[in-house]
């Protein structure tokens, strides 16, 4: 039976940074073999990725690898070159004098040793290049050059995987190579990867976030070395697309950074990079935290103020997580007989007119906050008595100004009272042709009420506090 000499071929990949002389190596990720066309002896039925040893050749039997180049941190244009080594050594029983090598793309990744066999393999692609081995080169390293097809890939393809397929010229039936499985300590297949890289930093590791509270937490990540300062990002989101404004590339000189003003349990995303004179490194990993839902403190009420007759100013403190709060009016401190309109009345300030109520009579409010969490506890109670009812007459010129009069388009209306008013104008004829409450809560404010849209005329003026009120006569021109 006539034998064939046989390759055995090893392969050893070096990484190299042109810039430090730096060298990473990179074992294979995935590898087989599969007799892909029937000669008349069938083709690959079972899986062959456990094997020690891969066979392949004369165009039957084809070998498939697999690198993951994720670790390389440089971009497409950095590379320079990329050879795919093979270290052969030759066997014979007849002298052959040359083979050929030859590597074919491999487009689709996805393939995986265990499942590859003859009747499942990916699409084999053009051809990428190739070497011819002689009897007189065993022993000797054979280089091709991959850098094309390599660089095509990783443009394409973010995770950084190369997978490509080898055979050999029909002057050789089969070739044999150490396998990523193989104990003997035979070098495994590798690949040689030069580039100029720079001298940035590598990225940090963001580390989880720390004293979280209800408004702040604390990022920290790794302190890298060639690091002259860091930029800190946190977002709403992980996609970053909602940066929060204080904290788009925020520098930051230490490897920590207490990143305030938060929202009660909102998630945050926070990300890191490396910077020097060389530029800024790619992003670190993205760290999620969520501040804490605490229920706010209960506010403390005050006195009321601007007491009259019928209304007063409820007043309280303000609470620093408090995002509203709830108001109770009753006529009894136990809040058994609450006042109607007045019961988890809600307000986004600490104060609150209170109106419609009737004159020389005690009422009790007290006050809870609100946020997110849930509402707090009651605040104290406050007791108010509202003053006796007055005449008419304490409505007079000198506490209520009506301007300008005549007037074309806009009626003011100011008074050195506070509470509420109802303001009623009539037209000639008598008819009510406007009528609203306000509620002024400062002394002197201006009430505004356009008229532009009224025909010429004189007209009356009513405006009523509790039980007073008083009357004037308006004139309206037209400019």
């Amino acid at each position: 039976m006539r034998r064939y000499p046989q390759y055995t071929l090893f392969f050893i990949l070096i990484w190299a940074t042109v810039f430090a002389v730096n060298a990473q190596t990179f074992p294979v990720q995935e590898d087989t073999y599969a007799k892909i066309i029937d000669d008349g002896f069938g083709i690959s039925t079972e899986s062959l990725g456990d094997r020690t040893t891969i066979r392949f050749g004369n165009g039957l039997a084809y070998a498939f690898v697999k690198f993951d180049l994720s670790d390389y941190e440089g971009s497409v244009e950095d590379i320079t070159s990329v050879h795919y080594n093979a270290y052969a050594v030759l066997k014979w029983d007849e002298l052959i004098n040359t083979s050929s090598m030859q590597l074919y793309e491999i487009t689709d990744d996805s393939w995986t040793e265990s499942e590859l066999t003859g009747e499942n393999y990916p699409t084999i692609g053009s051809l990428i290049s190739n070497i011819t081995i002689s009897s007189a080169d065993h022993l000797t390293l054979h280089s091709i050059d991959i850098t094309d097809y390599v660089k095509s890939q990783l443009e394409n393809d973010p995770n950084k995987i190369i997978s490509f397929a080898f055979t050999h010229g029909p002057e050789i039936p089969w070739v044999r190579y150490s396998s990523k499985d193989e104990i003997s300590g035979n070098p495994i297949p590798t690949l040689e990867l030069s580039s100029m890289a720079s001298n940035t930093p590598n990225p940090p590791t963001a580390f989880s976030a720390s004293n979280v509270s209800v408004s702040s937490f604390i990022a920290t990540w790794e302190n890298t070395n060639n690091t002259d300062f860091y930029k800190l990002d946190v977002a709403t989101d992980p996609n970053f697309t909602s940066i929060l404004s204080d904290y788009n590339d925020k520098t930051i000189a230490a490897n920590f950074h207490t990143v305030t003003g938060l929202s009660a349990g909102q998630t945050y995303y926070y990300r890191v990079r490396a910077v020097n004179s060389a530029g800024a490194s790619s992003n670190s990993n993205t760290i999620s935290t969520t501040t804490e839902l605490t229920i706010a403190e209960a506010p403390i009420a005050t006195q009321a103020s601007s007491i009259s007759s019928s209304s007063f100013i409820a007043n309280w403190s303000s609470v620093d997580i408090a995002e509203s709060y709830q108001l109770d009016l009753a006529t009894d401190p136990n809040f058994t007989n609450s006042v109607a309109g007045y019961q988890n009345i809600s307000s986004n300030n600490n104060s609150m007119i209170i109106s419609n109520l009737s004159p020389n009579s005690t009422y009790y409010y007290r006050v809870r906050s609100v946020n997110i969490a849930g509402i707090s506890q009651n605040s104290n109670v406050i007791s108010v008595t509202t003053s006796f009812s007055t005449s008419s007459t304490t409505l007079t010129k000198s506490t209520v100004s009506v301007f300008p009069n005549p007037v074309s388009d806009q009626l003011k209306i100011s008074t050195n009272k506070v509470g509420e008013f109802q303001i009623e104008i009539f037209s000639p004829s008598g008819k009510v042709i406007h009528k609203k409450t306000y509620i002024i809560s400062q002394a002197n404010a201006i009430i505004e009420i356009p008229i532009f849209a009224l025909p010429i005329g004189i007209y009356h003026l009513t405006i009523r506090h509790g039980d007073d009120f008083i009357t004037k006569k308006i004139v309206i021109f037209m400019e």
